[in-house]
């Protein structure tokens, strides 16, 4: 790779130094496209200085990170595996390479969850791999087997210091994402402090986890339940297939060779010495018994840094087959980032927390152990850390929390639990939605008020709510003459409950619900539909029930038509349609394997170029958050030794307010629309019938999945729908080009003025197809 020159390095004198150091003194020829990096005389990439191979998808983009922004958290449990002291030297050589200068990243070593066994300190190779004073220890240096270090000193400083850096880059714009070496138990408390803090932030989409688990997995296994279970709900979560085998989408990074090694421990740039100590410590610890574990590829003297993979799958690097892939790659190192601060965000909003009566992980619980005792009575025995902000309530050795009919249950406190409750701060800090803004000049009380306009909606995500409890939400509310509004709550484990809002001058209105038996969150909003009402709220409250007058009986919320059985619903903006999943009527044939996720559909019936309609699977999706969604398949053609323009449409009908394609400024709208689609521009070019667009792939070889979706022929137009009310809509498919293969949909929020859904996040192969009805 040494001999390898990039083309098009640079544009700034400041991007070679990037990537080079202050070797490099200016970028050659910034105007072209044949751009290089000078370091005096020379180009900085000949000789012995580093080739900067340019990352995936731009200057600043690596695979999925943008560097500019993001940071990458490393978490290993070191328990009882040395497999991750060898990980902690790989992750330090992918660091070292040239196209990760710049990479904000962080390091916490024994993030370990509920198994029972040794501890392995790795913290000389921590501090050679990935840089003292970019990493942080969170397990006590013990020896013999310990349980979860969860309340010490240790796991409490590592989250103080976590927290901090999280909260900088994601109040900075950018997002987290985590290499999963290890069990989630300080990944569940990370993101419970995040949204405490901030509850405006969406980790369900900013904070992304990847952990090396394929079921049945030791990782999920030896997570607590709760904390699994919180992460799954709250994040991206993504499992990676297993780096200890080849062939299943994941480089195999373990090998009983150790031939490698030579070349491994003559790297420069620190990398040499990193993986020398690694190796020294491995050896040290991989033994059986005392709550160890013997890694046989370890103790043959070769490799396992599996762990690895996390990291490879989101950056770019997945392609990689084996361990001896992994050196030919990363072979040419530079000096690792001495100092990795977390870089300052750019006009960070104020934070909102979203504060609950009792969080499901307490955090900060007591002050003098009395208090501890009237929570879990006379088996508390301590108040650990009580002049910290991450006090816990301790029974003997273990954190009461942790122990089997130790649930806390205090009487909620009597506080409002609604973030900018009067709009007091001039802003919309806490508040999500769309439609929306703060006024001052027609407020209930106080100066500010919350006025939606159009179709759109305030709302609140609350989380550490108590299950199988009765809250009461409220507010001073009013609308336009003739307008209507809904006053309502969702998400809670039961059935979605509203009010109807008509009147014209403030008046309070109250909904009184209970949280299912499992569920600890719930949404509540103020929601308005038609397209030119508006709608003002003011004062708005949400507490924990104490008793007095019933609420009024509330009314169902409104939909166009009731949710059927068998409706996909959408959730945070997006729905995920597995096609296989769905009773197809004849002509399409469920098929599984060939790349599929679980299985496909396969246009069989005969070609039907210009009459749609044959075939027609109906697929029922429920929208709870109106606005416009983009539409895309994953399909591919299914017969061999074909060209990649045949055998690749099928025909798409969507039944919305607006159905159209678009293409910059440019919209189309499948001829002879139907009644209700508002959709205004040009026909498409090729087929159109009904209503019915003809929806292509291109590009590609034929058998390979792919996510394009496009309408108009050589003029490709992306799919979009805009639903204007929250209800029930189809989405029909039916059969165009014989041996048309479709694995799944997605529709996601896309192109609105808030809470919207990117592409990358909608198309992870690892999300979970929506619920349904």
């Amino acid at each position: 790779m040494s001999n390898v020159y990039a083309m098009d390095q640079c544009n700034t004198t400041q991007q070679c130094r990037t990537t080079f150091g202050n070797r490099a003194t200016d970028c050659l020829n910034s105007q072209s496209n044949n751009s290089v990096c000078m370091c005096g005389s020379e180009r900085c990439d000949a000789g012995s200085n580093p080739a900067p191979t340019p990352s995936p998808g731009g200057s600043n983009m690596l695979g999925q990170v943008d560097k500019s922004k993001d940071a990458v958290f490393f978490f290993f449990d070191n328990k009882p595996d040395a497999d991750d002291i060898q990980s902690q030297a790989g992750v330090g050589t992918m660091l070292r390479d040239p196209r990760f200068r710049g990479l904000n990243y962080w390091g916490v070593l024994g993030t370990t969850g509920q198994q029972r066994s040794a501890f392995l300190n790795s913290n000389t190779v921590m501090d050679l791999c990935l840089g003292a004073g970019n990493w942080v220890l969170s397990h006590p240096i013990t020896s013999g087997p310990t349980g979860s270090p969860r309340g010490t000193s240790q796991w409490n400083n590592a989250l103080n210091q976590t927290q901090s850096r999280a909260l900088s880059v994601l109040n900075g714009g950018g997002d987290i994402f985590i290499v999963e070496a290890g069990q989630s138990d300080f990944s569940a408390d990370l993101v419970r402090r995040i949204k405490q803090r901030n509850g405006s932030i969406n980790t369900k989409q900013r904070v992304h986890i990847y952990q090396h688990s394929t079921l049945p997995a030791f990782n999920e296994r030896q997570t607590r339940e709760a904390d699994l279970n919180y992460v799954m709900n709250n994040t991206d979560y993504t499992r990676v297939p297993n780096g200890n085998s080849g062939g299943n989408g994941s480089p195999q990074l373990t090998s009983r060779s150790g031939a490698q090694f030579n070349k491994a421990i003559s790297l420069g740039a620190g990398a040499g010495a990193c993986w020398r100590e690694a190796r020294r410590v491995a050896n040290a610890n991989n033994f059986g018994g005392n709550g160890h574990y013997e890694n046989p590829s370890i103790e043959a003297g070769g490799f396992d840094f599996s762990d690895v993979v996390e990291f490879t799958y989101f950056t770019g690097f997945n392609s990689l087959r084996n361990v001896n892939d992994f050196f030919n790659e990363f072979d040419n190192p530079v000096a690792l980032n001495t100092a990795n601060p977390t870089p300052a965000p750019t006009a960070p909003p104020a934070p909102t927390p979203t504060p609950a009566p009792f969080p499901a992980e307490p955090v900060d619980q007591c002050d003098l152990t009395q208090q501890c005792k009237n929570i879990f009575g006379n088996r508390a025995t301590d108040c650990a850390n009580s002049r910290s902000d991450m006090s816990i309530c301790m029974c003997g050795s273990e954190p009461c929390g942790d122990l089997p009919g130790t649930s806390p249950t205090p009487t909620p406190a009597p506080r409002n639990l609604l973030s900018n409750s009067g709009f007091e701060s001039g802003n919309l800090n806490g508040w999500g939605g769309y439609g929306t803004r703060v006024i001052s000049n027609d407020a209930a009380s106080g100066s500010n008020a919350g006025r939606v306009t159009g179709v759109g909606a305030f709302s609140q995500v609350l989380s550490g709510l108590r299950a199988n409890t009765t809250y009461v939400y409220s507010a001073q509310v009013k609308v336009n003459a003739g307008d209507r509004a809904f006053f309502g709550v969702k998400e809670h484990g039961r059935a979605e409950q509203a009010n109807t809002i008509t009147n014209t001058s403030y008046q309070g209105t109250t909904l009184r619900f209970t949280t299912g038996a499992n569920s600890t969150s719930a949404q509540v909003y103020f929601f308005l539909a038609g397209a030119g009402d508006v709608a003002f709220i003011d004062q708005a409250s949400l507490v924990a029930d104490s008793g007095g007058a019933p609420a009024p009986t509330p009314t169902p919320a409104p939909t166009p038509n009731p949710s059927p059985s068998g409706a996909f619903q959408e959730q945070n903006g997006l729905v995920v349609v597995d096609l296989e999943s769905v009773n197809a009527p004849g002509g399409w044939a469920s098929q599984s394997g060939s790349g599929s996720i679980g299985g496909f559909l396969n246009w069989q019936g005969n070609d039907s170029f210009g009459n749609p309609g044959n075939g027609t699977l109906t697929v029922k999706v429920n929208i709870t958050s109106p606005g416009t969604y983009r539409f895309l398949w994953r399909n591919s053609i299914r017969k061999a030794n074909v060209a990649n323009t045949d055998h690749n449409d099928s025909w798409l009908r969507i039944v919305a307010n607006n159905f159209y394609g678009k293409k910059g400024s440019s919209t189309v709208c499948p001829v002879g629309k139907l009644s209700g689609n508002a959709c205004s521009g040009s026909r498409p070019k090729g087929s159109s019938a009904n209503g019915w667009f003809k929806v292509y792939r291109s590009g590609g070889s034929p058998l390979d999945w792919n996510w394009v979706t496009s309408t108009s022929d050589n003029d490709a137009h992306s799919i979009f729908a805009q639903f204007n009310r929250a209800g029930v809509y189809d989405v029909q498919i039916s059969g165009r080009s014989k041996d048309h293969g479709i694995d799944r949909f997605v529709m996601f929020r896309e192109g609105n003025a808030s809470n919207n859904v990117s592409q990358a996040f909608a198309t992870n192969s690892n999300r979970p197809q929506s619920p349904r009805n």
